[in-house]
């Protein structure tokens, strides 16, 4: 499920086996629910960690530049929004993991 943002050069290998370890642990219905629910804690993290450190004007221009870059090259990693090279602050995505773990359980 994280195979394709980890492919890309924008989640770490420990992130993707985390979630596939609690994927194997709950089921396929509720791994998508974990999922979505971690993406949308990311999302809000992503938000507030780039505000924090006055870089959300510079994350949603590398969003552009990256979505031109798949359209002309196709789905590639862009070395310079990769996590290897890029500059910008850095979220741990266990965190937003472990939130959309509770709310999956609390759900059930």
């Amino acid at each position: 499920m994280f195979f394709l943002p980890f492919a890309l050069g924008g989640m770490g290998a420990g992130d993707v086996k985390l979630v596939a370890a609690l994927g194997a642990w709950l089921g396929p219905a509720d791994t998508l629910t974990l999922a979505i629910h971690s993406v949308l804690v990311a999302g809000v993290a992503a938000v507030l960690v780039s505000l924090r450190h006055a870089y959300l004007r510079q994350a949603l221009a590398n969003v552009g530049r990256l979505l031109l870059y798949w359209r002309a090259a196709g789905l590639r990693p862009l070395p310079e929004v990769s996590l290897d090279r890029g500059k910008g602050p850095r979220l741990a995505y266990a965190v937003p993991v472990f939130a959309g773990l509770v709310t999956t359980i609390w759900l059930r």
